[in-house]
């Protein structure tokens, strides 16, 4: 009986997440152009809008990487540059995050945390908001997702096709926004660590699932650094102008959270719910030495991508100059959905 009862709950998973789909697809395609384009991405068409040549021109005088303006480059011409065409990618790139959140989920909890976490982030007003605008937000959530996912999977068992999907997905990352560079940082930190602990366990590091993932890092991050190096220029000039993001005291940071989640209360809820799932492993008895320290290092690695880019951001805000921002977040923001949804499932797994 028991049997039967776990087939039928299994048997209903496709049609849940059918249905968490649809949900995301109807929340950001729907009423696209309930406004007219704002500054930024009236600047995002302006720098899309001529040749090649001339879009990496203007993008390079900016504060961002240009794969977001590629993309709109690539479809204006196919579905238009009217309010509705120029979000629709990033509408599209926003149900994509969704799914790949649920296969983030699956992989480190089962299908009940992937779901979860999925639902929790087709519902989510702040990145429904984000994925309805022409601008590279959602871009940022779907391909942090993706070189997330196939960083996972490489840690577990590494492939030629997944480590050249690492490298890949982790140089259109970092092309996304100037905020990957924050979480790559911190993800490339932890599997450093892994390898550490790798050399001293087996006295051999080479056989190490973390040093390939460090290498395939390594391919993505050397595609980026032209780009590097011109963000890096510009940010002197930004520097010496000064910058428009406020100081992060108590009240900004209690604000940016509850615009991230909609109420402190779910914040700090969710909050708790990830730190309960990343000690959960420390009282596992029932399973296997190797697949307890897989299971941990996948926590720890959506950890670092989801709280290396605020701590990053902060301590530059701190020390240097403000530039911290809540939109900046939300390729972190499924990351902490992920923990919590895994937390959640440890507590109550119905």
């Amino acid at each position: 009986m028991q049997q039967v009862k776990k087939e039928n709950r299994t048997s209903k998973f496709p049609i849940i997440l059918i249905a968490i789909l649809l949900v995301a697809v109807l929340l950001r395609f729907h009423d696209l152009d309930r406004t007219s384009l704002w500054y930024d991405e009236a600047v995002s068409w302006a720098q899309s809008n001529g040749s090649l040549v001339d879009l990496f021109s203007a993008v390079a005088k900016d504060n961002y990487p240009p794969l977001h303006n590629i993309v709109l480059w690539l479809t204006m011409p196919v579905i238009g540059d009217s309010e509705t065409a120029l979000r629709i990618p990033s509408a599209a790139l926003g149900v994509l995050a969704v799914w790949l959140t649920y296969l983030i989920g699956w992989m480190i909890g089962g299908k009940p945390t992937g779901l979860l976490a999925a639902a929790l982030l087709a519902v989510s007003p702040f990145h429904i908001w984000y994925s309805t605008e022409a601008r590279m937000y959602a871009l940022l959530a779907a391909t942090g997702l993706a070189f997330l996912l196939s960083l996972l999977k490489v840690l577990e068992r590494p492939s030629a096709s997944w480590l050249t999907t690492l490298a890949l997905s982790g140089t259109l990352f970092l092309y996304s926004h100037i905020y990957a560079v924050l979480a790559f940082l911190a993800v490339g930190f932890a599997c450093a660590f892994f390898v550490l602990i790798d050399a001293v366990r087996e006295r051999n590091f080479s056989r190490s699932n973390a040093l390939r993932a460090c290498i395939a890092m390594a391919v993505g991050a050397t595609a980026f650094f032209p780009w590097l190096v011109i963000l890096t220029n510009r940010a002197r000039s930004v520097a010496e102008t000064g910058f428009w993001i406020a100081y992060p005291d108590a009240t900004f940071l209690k604000s940016l959270a509850f615009s991230v989640s909609g109420s402190l209360a779910l914040f700090l809820v969710l909050v708790g719910l990830a730190v309960f799932s990343l000690f959960r492993p420390l009282l596992q008895v029932d399973e296997s030495e190797t697949e307890i320290r897989k299971y941990q290092r996948s926590l720890i690695v959506i950890f670092a991508f989801s709280a290396g880019p605020l701590i990053l951001a902060y301590l530059y805000s701190v020390l240097v100059q403000p530039i911290l921002f809540d939109r900046y977040l939300i390729a972190a923001w499924p990351g902490l959905l992920l923990l919590a949804s895994e937390g959640a499932n440890r507590i109550l797994p119905r």
